[in-house]
């Protein structure tokens, strides 16, 4: 009787702990990340899409340049699982002096992995003249 009755109690305590587990959303990138070059005037846009690969509503709060010549806007900031949050990212490149560059952009949300991090990877042109 006292097995019984301790095993009872067990699972009535313990149950509420795996019933009412919080959904937790997770933020994943499509694509995954760019790699591009400027167009004439020198910027660099694009709309990506933050997808919710867990459970419960994505909300994203907010994104951040990794330097003051990168921007972005959420365009889309409530998802629910298996949908996708907009973001437009842009990037003045005009002062790039590197054949290669990297902008890193800081996206929070309420996912289990924020912050997270997106890339875009601005090569500039070879001058061909000679």
């Amino acid at each position: 009787m006292r097995v019984v009755l301790a095993v009872l109690v067990a699972v009535v305590f313990t149950a509420p702990m795996f019933t009412n587990t919080p959904d937790v959303p997770q933020a994943a990138f499509r694509p995954t990340g760019i790699i591009t070059e400027p167009d004439s005037t020198g910027f660099v846009t694009r709309m990506i899409e933050v997808v919710n690969t867990g459970d419960g509503v994505l909300s994203v709060t907010s994104v951040d340049g990794s330097c003051g010549c990168a921007g972005g806007s959420v365009q889309t900031n409530h998802v629910v699982k298996d949908s996708a949050a907009k973001l437009y990212l842009w990037i003045n490149s005009r002062h790039f002096t590197d054949t290669v560059n990297h902008v890193d952009f800081t996206v929070a949300s309420n996912a289990a992995n924020s912050p997270t991090v997106f890339r875009i990877t601005v090569t500039q042109p070879q001058d061909t003249t000679e």
